[in-house]
């Protein structure tokens, strides 16, 4: 039996009882390494009232969660917060890698040695090798189309474009309307990338001007510019925007929810997807809508 009195310094993080649908959060004790105790959830007031059974909590490591964060302002509001060692690596390598796309050139020029006649040939084909990873898998069909009409049979082509074999003949033996949405989800994923960065960077603003931070402050954490904070702190910041190509109502449903209701503030984006639930019929789920957040 635990001695809930006895505990002073915790872990909690959030588990999937089932991946997208349900979660619970898990304590650790920080100073046994043992669990010592969960629950069937990760929302506010659940953790909020779990916490408070352990009367005497003085520190708790925690994810970059806002909903852990202020469920346990308001069970501890003394207790100290910090970033567990997974995180703090994390988002070490994510501020270092901006601050370099920032900082660095994205195209550099490098001098190349003379080099022997010998060698031109590999040259040629590592710079070829480096330009078809660039193409998208769009792009990579017209090549394909492209070379078939040249007479290059398959090997060739997946040689000229450096495919494996597998993705040419998942290609060609695809209808067109198959081909097409593939190459939309391709593209969606990238975007829906960005949207996520995208939103984790205000919330992580917001959540930094929530404990006091001034702008400055926060400019310097982020890496952000003083104007791009004020806009992310603005009340009638719309991340709604028109993006290329279009959403299916399954994907625009999460989102329009997440605004409309009022949602972002409190809660990040990918902690809502995870409990996300669709309320749209089967049958209309497949019909197209255009905006997303940007």
């Amino acid at each position: 039996m635990i001695d809930k009195n006895a505990i002073t310094a915790v872990c909690i993080d959030d588990f999937a009882l089932k991946k997208r649908e349900t979660y619970g959060t898990i304590m650790v004790d920080i100073k046994t390494h043992r669990i010592i105790d969960m629950i069937n959830s990760r929302e506010y007031e659940p953790v909020k009232e779990w916490l408070k059974t352990y009367p005497n909590i003085r520190i708790v490591s925690r994810d970059g969660s806002i909903t852990y964060h202020n469920a346990i302002t308001a069970a501890h509001p003394d207790a100290i917060q910090i970033s567990d060692r997974f995180h703090l690596l994390k988002n070490l390598t994510s501020y270092a890698t901006d601050y370099l796309k920032k900082e660095l050139k994205s195209h550099m020029q490098i001098s190349i040695p003379q080099i022997i006649d010998s060698s031109i040939d590999d040259l040629i084909i590592l710079t070829q090798a480096e330009e078809n990873r660039k193409l998208t898998l769009k792009e990579k069909y017209e090549q394909i189309e492209n070379l078939i009409s040249l007479g290059f049979n398959k090997t060739m082509i997946c040689q000229s474009l450096n495919m494996d074999i597998r993705v040419y003949d998942k290609l060609m033996t695809m209808i067109p309307s198959e081909r097409d949405t593939l190459f939309q989800t391709k593209m969606m994923t990238v975007h829906e990338e960005k949207v996520r960065l995208k939103i984790n960077k205000v919330n992580e603003v917001r959540e930094l001007k929530n404990i006091g931070c001034s702008n400055r402050e926060i400019s310097r954490r982020t890496g952000l510019n003083t104007t791009t904070i004020r806009s992310y702190l603005d009340e009638n910041f719309n991340m709604l925007t028109q993006v290329p190509g279009y959403l299916q109502p399954s994907q625009m449903e999460p989102i329009m929810k997440y605004f409309g209701d009022n949602i972002y503030p409190s809660t990040k984006w990918e902690d809502y997807q995870k409990n996300f639930k669709s309320e749209i019929p089967a049958a209309v789920q497949q019909q197209p809508a255009s905006a997303s957040p940007h």
